[in-house]
């Protein structure tokens, strides 16, 4: 049900329908604690060096990141989506159908939306860092453990090596299918 999820998804937000893009998606507030900053300045290498790939974008909060989300979607129509209102409902249409969802947070106290992107089978990359840590262990390629792909310092190369890794990962498709399972499968209660 992925695959559909995801083309309903790519409709939603005016993208080509390609179940073989990776689409990374946010669905947060849009501001410095969630590590928006570090987004800004490195989609755009992503988008233009990493293609195709497609990013959504969901939530409401800072002015600059909404400006900012807004120009990329106009800079890049068919990689880009955004929904730049808070929304109750969207998190989850885009917990189903993303692959991968960007919590590159500064801090983090708990965390809920890592563990209800991982419910839907969307892989988290998250920063190390408070509810994020407790949550998200490190993918291995070597042994194939892990339930997402983190960074450790707070600075944009990291989490752009983050995301090609995860990229990079996604192209394998029985071993990506295989973390989509594990993640699916755990139990935070």
């Amino acid at each position: 049900k992925r695959k559909i999820n995801k083309c309903a998804l790519q409709k939603e937000f005016q993208l080509p329908e390609d179940e073989s893009i990776p689409i990374l998606g946010i669905s947060n507030r849009l501001d410095s604690q969630k590590g928006i900053d570090l987004v800004t300045e490195i989609i755009e290498p992503i988008l233009e060096e990493y293609a195709p790939v497609q990013l959504i974008v969901n939530g409401g909060g800072d002015n600059r990141f909404r400006e900012f989300f807004a120009k990329l979607a106009k800079k890049y129509p068919y990689q880009v989506g955004v929904n730049l209102n808070p929304n109750f409902t969207l998190p989850r249409h885009i917990f189903s159908g993303a692959d991968i969802i960007l919590l590159p947070s500064r801090f983090e106290p708990c965390g809920m939306t890592q563990m209800e992107a991982m419910r839907y089978g969307c892989i988290p990359l998250v920063r190390n860092t408070g509810g994020l840590a407790d949550t998200v262990s490190d993918y291995d390629p070597a042994i194939g453990e892990g339930t997402g792909f983190v960074f450790e310092n707070y600075e944009h190369f990291a989490l752009f090596g983050s995301i090609v890794r995860a990229l990079e990962t996604y192209k394998h498709k029985d071993e990506w299918g295989r973390l989509v399972k594990r993640v699916m499968n755990l139990d935070f209660s």
